[in-house]
């Protein structure tokens, strides 16, 4: 104990009628006091009054009632816990109280916009896993016609509002989530309407990843809807909406490829009218 008191800068005794009368606490407060003077000392009063009239009321210990200089000390009395910490590190780091309060109460306010910032963010997981609870335990038209709406909006619309805060790793998770029912939906191409579907959400997934930039997993997406557009293509050649979505999936390729440098694979990607401009 004597050790770890010289080695310490400043000594804070929990003052009380008890630690008064303790017979250690005054052989540590002494000790003390005859390695760094008063000044290092600060007295935090649980119970009882310093200088007290009465013996019995008395919180300081005898070592402390003897220095020449009065020691108020920090009470609890009237005051909550943080504000005695607080001037506690006051006393410690020689930062006036009110400063130090200041500082205080503007990190409280970083914390609760922190706390906001990441409400929003657990609203937005709890949204898709809502949205995914849907997709697994209720196939109906209705219902998956409401999730295809929500996964857009998760994917398209909230896009610019997340990457203003930079947190497109929500949305890379949600399309991430998102391959497995898109395929679902997409697997029989007899349907038009619902591949054409597919392949609107798969475009809005690459869009997602090329933002955050994995390339790859935005040409796998794009190559996909370029393989069931082929398929479509097959059932009625005459659709010209296939052939529109066709051209802007070889054009999103194309532009992804240049991006890596490939250049003469997006010359490939490229329509026979571009190459000629």
């Amino acid at each position: 104990m004597r050790e770890e008191i010289g080695q310490s800068q400043f000594l804070i005794v929990i003052c009380s009628p008890d630690s008064a009368k303790s017979e250690w606490v005054e052989m540590e407060v002494s000790h003390f006091l005859t390695l760094r003077g008063h000044e290092f000392v600060i007295p935090v009063i649980i119970k009882g009054t310093p200088y007290a009239k009465d013996a019995v009321d008395e919180c300081l210990p005898l070592s402390l009632l003897r220095t020449e200089v009065d020691l108020l000390g920090i009470s609890f009395a009237g005051q909550s816990k943080e504000q005695v910490l607080l001037k506690t590190v006051s006393a410690l780091l020689d930062i006036k109280y009110d400063s130090l309060y200041d500082r205080h109460r503007r990190r409280q306010r970083r914390q609760r916009m922190v706390a906001a910032t990441v409400a929003t963010v657990m609203f937005v997981i709890v949204l898709t896993a809502a949205l995914f609870s849907i997709m697994q335990w209720n196939r109906a038209e209705q219902r998956r016609a409401e999730a295809e709406q929500l996964l857009n909006y998760l994917l398209l619309d909230l896009h610019p509002k997340l990457q203003q805060f930079g947190r497109l790793d929500i949305l890379e998770s949600v399309a991430e989530q998102s391959r497995e029912y898109i395929d679902y939906i997409s697997t029989d191409v007899r349907d038009p309407i619902d591949a054409i579907q597919a392949i609107s959400l798969r475009r809005n997934m690459a869009e997602v990843y090329q933002s955050v930039g994995k390339l790859e997993n935005a040409e796998t997406l794009h190559l996909k809807n370029i393989s069931v557009l082929k398929k479509l293509e097959q059932i009625d050649p005459k659709v010209g909406i296939i052939h529109l979505l066709k051209g802007e999936e070889h054009q999103a390729l194309a532009s992804i490829r240049k991006t890596e440098g490939r250049f003469q694979d997006a010359l490939h990607e490229t329509p026979m009218k571009e190459k000629l401009k």
